[in-house]
């Protein structure tokens, strides 16, 4: 019996798409003594961000869902200084017009203070949308890679690659420890993205212990040091990490917040409300 063809859609973010297409058809005009004027052709803008979707979807033989972006804000700016680190940059001309225009041409989704990697999330992560198709996230952010599921970065991927369901928690847990400072969450002081992944795949919380000197002029005198235990929750680990820098629980958990791409169970979709995250509805949904 012949095998049908597997049905693929990539399931977009199309806000980079569309920054470079306003960028790249953004132009200027020296008008003499000093004046400058700009100006954009949308349709061309729009054309080209089309021919570069379209590129990649007829690479994956797939068809395409575009996410974008809510552009009045986000949720995490009401927890903090969701990307306030980052420097302010002049917004290419039309480009909100750009993603609308982008919007109209391919299956589309915006929902209110969600930004295009959570919606990714959602619609990857929900059994009920797209059944029966093979989906693919498609986006340049390495926190994608907080979602299981097959994810492809057009500018470093020659394929599809899949992200299990351990892989994407751990690379979350990971970024609740090492932080992300562009994007205003700085995770636990001195533990790097290295250290983080390296104590969840050898399951070791840090601890501080009284160590006696031996030799030297301090001998007999005591210091506090850190060593690794085994442990077997992922979140005691990232826990440990804030401890053993007196920090609080309550600081880590908005560390994951802000960390945390939305799952399909991060989301109500009648209420168009977030879900914030606990690691209690993390263990609830490991078991269930």
């Amino acid at each position: 019996m012949r095998r049908l063809p597997i049905k693929r859609v990539l399931i977009l973010d199309g806000d980079p798409f569309a920054w470079k297409a306003a960028v790249a058809h953004e132009k200027q005009i020296d008008w003499g003594d000093g004046i400058y004027t700009a100006h954009t052709n949308i349709n061309d803008a729009i054309k080209s961000a089309i021919k570069q979707i379209d590129k990649i979807a007829e690479k994956l033989n797939a068809e395409v869902v575009f996410c974008w972006s809510d552009p009045s804000g986000y949720f995490r700016n009401e927890l903090g200084d969701y990307k306030g680190g980052r420097k302010e940059s002049i917004r290419p001309l039309c480009l909100e017009d750009i993603k609308e225009g982008l919007a109209e041409h391919y299956e589309s989704f915006m929902r209110p203070k969600l930004e295009g990697d959570d919606i990714i999330g959602i619609l990857m992560t929900e059994p009920r949308y797209k059944q029966g198709y093979e989906k693919i996230a498609v986006s340049i952010d390495k926190d994608i890679q907080t979602i299981p599921g097959l994810f492809f970065n057009p500018d470093k991927d020659a394929s599809p690659r899949l992200i299990t369901e351990q892989d994407a928690d751990n690379f979350f847990y990971a970024q609740c420890i090492a932080g992300d400072i562009t994007d205003g969450y700085f995770g636990a002081p001195n533990f790097g993205m290295g250290t983080a992944q390296r104590l969840l795949k050898e399951m070791k919380k840090v601890e501080l212990y009284e160590h006696t000197l031996t030799r030297g002029k301090r001998k007999g005198e005591t210091e506090l040091r850190r060593r690794e235990v085994s442990c077997g929750d992922p979140w005691e680990i990232v826990l440990s990490t804030y401890s053993v820098n007196n920090l609080s629980e309550e600081v880590a958990l908005l560390n994951a917040r802000m960390a945390r791409i939305l799952r399909a169970s991060d989301w109500d979709n009648e209420k168009k409300e977030v879900i914030l995250w606990t690691p209690q509805k993390q263990k609830e949904e490991k078991a269930a």
